[in-house]
Parts: structure tokens; sequence; C-alpha cells
């Protein structure tokens, strides 16, 4: 029989359990705390589930092994890098861009960070370093509201990117910086929607929207003002290069 603590776990002997070398993506809300104070719960649950449900593994494709952690506001998904890891990096950017899609008509920022790492998800828990590096990357003080892509993991690859002709297609979907890379969500959004004509201008004003509202809530909040700031010269930028000198008057912030 054994020690009264050990009964009160079903569990004793350690499970074997190994690291897996995964793609790991790690992403939350933008200003959860504030939503807590102003919304209703019924609110903050329905934002909750589009975070969750625009990420969440399709049993489609339960040959990629995805692994799919939620806590609050955070969401962890992790995938084996495989012998293709480079199409699944990117298949993994994809995925994560249906969040920012998701919830940015709805008002709402999604921030975090994709990298390459260790990891394991067994019992409901997610550790591991590449969890750490993945958070590391998303929790920068006064970072914009932006997933960032791992320079090291880009940096890795760029033989590999080379090699396959996968320059293009990773251009399309990462935007790089200074030295930060990052998921172009503006841009790449644009091929994943049904009907890009009728849905990406749609989609480019909810953003102004948000963005007007931002740096009008926020204006004299200077640990918060920069993130709109930041998001007034990305769109614009964006316009800019989606549409010249031809920019609809009404998409701008």
């Amino acid at each position: 029989m054994g020690s009264t603590w050990e009964l009160l776990y079903g569990n004793v002997r350690p499970a074997k359990v190994r690291y897996c070398r995964s793609i790991v993506s790690y992403l939350d809300i933008l200003g959860f705390r504030e939503l807590i104070e102003t919304k209703k719960p019924g609110e903050i649950s329905r934002i909750l589930r589009v975070l969750g449900e625009s990420v969440k593994p399709d049993p489609m494709f339960k040959s990629q092994k995805i692994l799919f952690t939620k806590f609050s506001d955070t969401v962890i998904r992790s995938m084996p890098v495989g012998t293709h890891y480079l199409h699944n990096l990117i298949w993994e950017l994809r995925s994560v861009l249906y969040a920012q899609i998701a919830l940015i008509p709805q008002g709402i920022l999604v921030r975090g960070a994709v990298t390459i790492g260790d990891v394991v998800q067994s019992w409901g828990c997610v550790y591991g370093p590449g969890v750490v590096r993945a958070y590391e990357l998303e929790s920068c003080k006064g970072a914009p509201p932006r997933i960032i892509v791992d320079n090291k993991v880009l940096s890795c690859l760029q033989p590999t990117i080379e090699k396959e002709s996968l320059d293009s297609e990773l251009n399309g979907l990462v935007r790089k910086e200074e030295s930060i890379a990052f998921l172009d969500y503006l841009r790449a959004c644009e091929t994943e929607l049904n009907v890009p004509e009728q849905e990406y201008p749609i989609f480019l004003a909810a953003h102004r929207d948000l963005i007007r509202s931002g740096l009008t809530r926020y204006d004299g909040v200077p640990q918060v003002l920069p993130k709109y700031q930041w998001l007034r010269d990305y769109h614009e930028h964006t316009l800019q290069e989606r549409f010249g000198a031809d920019i609809p008057s009404h998409l701008r912030v």
C-alpha cells in the first residue's frame, strides 16, 4: 500500500514521456485583462470560443498529429516537424493565420509566436524548451500585436527554402521589419478568404476601424498607444503595396 500522499493521485509511477521536436505556436489575446474588466462573461466566452475554434486541429488532418492545449486566452499548438518540416511550418503559419482572420472583425487582436523546439503535450499539460522559447518571443514588453516567426528557425531553414524554391510562398506569409519576422496577416489573409474580391475590402475596413478606435481610446496611454500606432503604419504600408496609387480612400486610417 502506498503512503498517504501517494493515495491522493492515481498515477504514482512516472510515465514514459519523451520530448518531440515540434513546430510550436503560442497565441493569446492582446488586452485580455481589460476584456475581463469591461466585458460580460458571455461575451468573453464567445471570444475565447472563436479563438479556440479558429485554430483547433481539424480531424480531417489527424495524420499531422497536431496537439492543442487551451488555458484562459492562451492557445498552444504543436506539430512534429516531420521529414517535410518546411512544408509543415508553412502549414502551421496558415493555420494560426485563421485566428487573426476570425478575431480582427470582432475588434480583437491576437499576438504570439511560432518556433521549433522540443515539447510535450500530455495529460492536458504542455511544456518543454519549445514552449519557453515561444513564450519569450511573444512576451516582449511593449511589443506590437503580431505573431512573431522565430528568426533562428528561418535562418536554419534558409538553405532548404532556396533548394525547394519556396521563397515566394514563405514571403507571402512572413514580413521582416528590421530584425523581427512576423506573420503578415494583412496581406496573407486575402488568399485565404472564400470570396477575396468582396471580403478583403470588408476585412481591411474592420482592421481600419479597430485601429481608429484604439488610437482614440488609448491616446495619452503611453504603454498602449504605440501598439496602435504600429498597427496604423502596418495597415497603411499594406494598402500601399496592395493598391499602389489607387488606394481606396475609405480604407485609410
